[in-house]
């Protein structure tokens, strides 16, 4: 699928699992009507600048690993993730990030990328409920982090 550019699955309402793996011509995905989806892979998806799974609170496994060209990924609201490869090296571009109320493995997750990974000088939108542990990863890289309330 790599001449793929955009997937339209707003009429999906129901669907639950999603692997879109490789499709490196791939620069938009918007699963914000999949609010059933509980397992998204776009590993290997390197054209995708964004990624949103805010709407998707049943999500449970997300894998985004080798998206080289993320600039912005939000995984607020998921506080049901806990597994898949969330964070690799390869995602350096990665400037905005939005975490406020994801869950525990997730935060463990940011704070490994942030300490092995993270470019510095970026956004993180946290809120009171993130671990400081996360918001020390951050600073440590001279990320601005930004409280939501």
């Amino acid at each position: 699928c790599t001449g793929l550019t955009s997937l339209d699955l707003s009429k999906n309402t129901a669907l639950t699992y999603l692997d879109c793996y490789g499709c490196t011509g791939l620069t938009s995905l918007d699963v914000s009507k999949n609010i059933e989806l509980t397992s998204l892979n776009c590993s290997g998806c390197t054209g995708l600048t964004s990624l949103d799974v805010s709407k998707n609170t049943a999500l449970t496994s997300l894998n985004c690993s080798g998206c080289a060209g993320l600039m912005l990924l939000d995984i607020q609201n998921t506080s049901a993730l806990e597994q898949e490869g969330l964070f690799d090296e390869t995602m350096n571009a990665l400037t905005t990030l939005q975490v406020a109320g994801t869950s525990a493995w997730a935060y463990e997750q940011v704070e490994s990328w942030f300490s092995d990974y993270a470019p510095n000088n970026g956004k993180i939108y946290v809120d009171e409920n993130t671990p400081q542990s996360v918001i020390t990863a951050a600073e440590d890289v001279d990320w601005e982090v930004i409280y939501q309330a």
